[in-house]
C-alpha cells in the first residue's frame, strides 16, 4: 500500500529518487460486449507487459487503456491498434496521452454509463499523468507505508538541477503536498550506483 499523505522530518528515514526514459503513448477507447471481451482486452496487455506499460483508465461498456512503449518504437502501438481492430468492433486510438484525451474519454463514459477509474496525477501541476516521469518515494522503515509522488515530465525538467540531492529538494519545494520543509534535512547518498538513487535522511 502507498499512502499521500505528508509527514514531517523527523518521520522520514529515506527517500528515494526513480526517475525513467518517457516513451511513446497511445490511448485506447474499446467498446465491449460483456465480460468476456473487457477480459481478452485485459489480457492481451498483460501479455505486452515486457515491451509496454499500460494503465486501465475506464471499465463498463467501454473499456480504455493508456500505454506506453518502453522506447521510442511506435510500431508496437501499431500492432496493438491492429489487433484491437481485428477483434472489437468498436475502437478509438488517440496517439498521445494529454488533456484532450482525457476530455473525450471522460464524455464517452459519461454517454455510456462506463466508470472512469481513479488516475495518478502530478504533484506538482496536478494534471493526470499515468506514467510519471520522476517519482519520489518517502518511506520510515520497511513496516510503514511509503509515500510515492509522481511527476510529469514537463515539471520534472522545471524542477531539474545539477544534482540529485538539489533536483530530490527542487521537486519536494514545488510539490503540492507541502514537503518544502525537508529542503532543511541532511541527505546521505547510499553508495550505490543503482536505481531509484537512495538516500538516508536526517536533520
Amino acid at each position: 500500500m502507498v499512502a499521500t499523505g505528508t509527514c514531517g522530518v523527523d518521520s522520514v528515514s529515506e527517500i528515494r529518487l526513480d526517475a525513467r526514459q518517457s516513451g511513446v503513448r497511445a490511448v485506447y477507447v474499446i467498446e465491449v460486449r460483456g465480460r468476456g471481451d473487457a477480459t481478452e482486452v485485459a489480457k492481451l496487455f498483460r501479455e505486452l507487459e515486457s515491451h509496454v506499460q499500460a494503465r486501465q483508465l475506464s471499465s463498463g461498456r467501454l473499456v480504455s487503456y493508456a500505454v506506453e512503449a518502453h522506447a521510442a518504437d511506435s510500431a508496437i502501438l501499431d500492432a496493438i491498434e491492429d489487433v484491437l481492430r481485428d477483434s472489437c468492433a468498436f475502437v478509438i486510438v488517440h496517439r498521445v496521452f494529454d488533456d484532450v484525451a482525457v476530455r473525450v474519454l471522460t464524455e464517452l463514459c459519461r454517454e455510456t454509463g462506463s466508470r472512469m477509474m481513479a488516475m495518478p496525477r502530478c504533484g506538482i501541476c496536478g494534471k493526470p499523468e499515468p506514467f510519471p516521469a520522476t517519482s519520489v518515494i518517502l518511506s520510515n522503515g520497511p513496516e510503514a507505508p511509503p509515500i510515492d509522488r509522481g511527476y510529469c515530465a514537463r515539471c520534472t525538467a522545471v524542477a531539474a538541477r545539477p544534482t540529485n540531492g538539489e533536483f530530490v529538494r527542487s521537486l519536494l519545494a514545488a510539490d503540492r503536498r507541502g514537503f518544502g520543509h525537508l529542503a532543511e534535512a541532511r541527505f546521505e547518498r547510499h553508495p550505490s550506483h543503482r536505481s531509484p538513487v537512495r538516500f538516508r535522511v536526517g536533520l
